[in-house]
């Protein structure tokens, strides 16, 4: 995207973790201003504005009443994305928020209310599927080269939670309940529903078993999509990290290690009982996280659509109440939403 011949005054709600990431990326971007960036502690908040060359406050109606502020980056620990959505959407702003959207579906049917009727941009962070190795999987997929997709298989896991700080938000039943189905598990959802389409029925088993925090530590979904491909996830914080998908169809298997340069990929049926042998298809790199930037910028200043907007977030929080809903019933769940 070619720089914008003026740049789009935003702040940035959270400034730790990904909040600085994504600060890289706002700056990366050429098409925005970083005015305000917002963290509840005033000593943190200015040491962040030096360093984002920004203003640091810890009062976040300054960057509300600030009429050049256009657009707002929302970062933060999950439990306050509903409050910060609320009060950005009241003064005007376009928003940017980090998945889940909010913590729950009674929250994100009020943010549907407020939405309604407002024209304003509303995107949610969704980077997984802009990988170059998804981007590529969904156009094989619709090449054909698979057949029909069978069987899908996303790992996304790490050992987070033996080295989470103490007290950490992550680590809290009551601040983060599904552990690593909420935070890694959406990302392996809307990859699912943007490879193959809408999800019809699941079921998980989400717990805690042997890490030392509150929340769960393991969680592993099957969804069966209502094209009749079968989608596994396992997301974990208690193992070495890794993160990669396997795809199975009629015409074709394939693998990709996510952020890697390759897909292996095995094309046709088995020849007298043995399959044909496997070839790299080589990826082209891609900044996702920054292209994401790139897209809020481009729905702001040209009136273009967002990819992940409301009806992708919701779906996501969705696919957690119902995960942990499975869970606890022991049972499978229909996966029917509102209309959107």
């Amino acid at each position: 995207m070619a720089p914008l011949k003026r740049k789009i005054g935003c702040a940035l709600i959270g400034v730790r973790g990904y909040g600085a990431v994504l600060a890289k990326k706002i700056k990366e971007s050429s098409c925005f201003d970083l005015l305000w960036c917002y963290h509840p502690n005033q000593e943190t908040a200015a040491q962040a504005g030096v360093k984002m060359g920004a203003q640091g406050t810890n009062t976040v109606d300054e960057i509300w009443d600030d009429p050049n502020v256009t657009a707002v980056f929302i970062v933060v620990p999950n439990q306050w994305h509903f409050s910060f959505l609320k009060q950005a959407l009241a003064a005007r702003k376009h928003v940017f928020v980090e998945k889940p959207m909010t913590e729950n579906l009674k929250e994100a049917d009020e943010i549907a209310a407020l939405l309604k009727g407002k024209k304003r941009i509303f995107m949610v962070g969704h980077n997984y599927r802009r990988k170059s190795g998804i981007r590529k999987i969904k156009e094989m997929l619709e090449q054909g080269k698979l057949g029909q997709p069978v069987s899908f298989e996303m790992v996304n896991s790490h050992g987070g939670a033996f080295n989470f700080p103490s007290g950490a938000w992550r680590s809290k039943a009551a601040t983060c309940r599904g552990g690593p189905l909420t935070m890694l598990g959406t990302h392996s959802f809307d990859t699912a529903e943007y490879l193959f389409g809408p999800a019809k029925n699941l079921f998980s088993i989400v717990q805690r078993t042997c890490a030392p925090i509150e929340s769960p530590d393991t969680s592993t979904s099957i969804l069966q999509m209502a094209n009749g491909t079968v989608c596994y996830f396992s997301n974990h914080y208690n193992v070495p990290s890794c993160a990669y998908v396997h795809l199975h169809g009629s015409e074709g298997s394939l693998h990709y290690v996510l952020d890697s340069d390759e897909i292996s990929f095995r094309p046709g049926r088995d020849v007298k009982g043995q399959p044909l042998r496997a070839k790299k298809i080589l990826l082209k790199k891609v900044d996702d996280r920054l292209e994401q930037v790139q897209e809020f910028a481009a729905a702001i200043t040209r009136g273009a659509a967002v990819e992940t907007g409301f009806k992708q977030g919701y779906r996501a929080v969705a696919f957690v109440e119902k995960a942990l809903e499975s869970s606890r019933r022991h049972a499978v769940v229909n996966f029917k939403t509102r209309s959107l």
